[in-house]
């Protein structure tokens, strides 16, 4: 932010650089998910992890 106050004399590049670095940042871990929970969790859980499919609805059962 400061760098880009002394560049442009304003702090908008700045923030609009950090909404995009904050969006990817997002966005990866969305599409990461379902992996990253898959390695973290112990083989004997015997828990399933699935993708989220857009547009499924899911019943809770209740």
């Amino acid at each position: 932010m400061g760098m880009a106050k002394e560049s442009t004399g304003s702090y908008q590049m700045g923030f609009a650089t950090f909404g995009v670095l904050s969006a990817l940042a997002f966005a990866l871990v969305v599409l990461h998910r379902a992996r990253w929970l898959e390695w973290a969790l112990p083989k004997e859980s015997h828990v399933g992890v699935e993708p989220i499919r857009v547009g499924v609805s899911v019943d809770s059962g209740a």
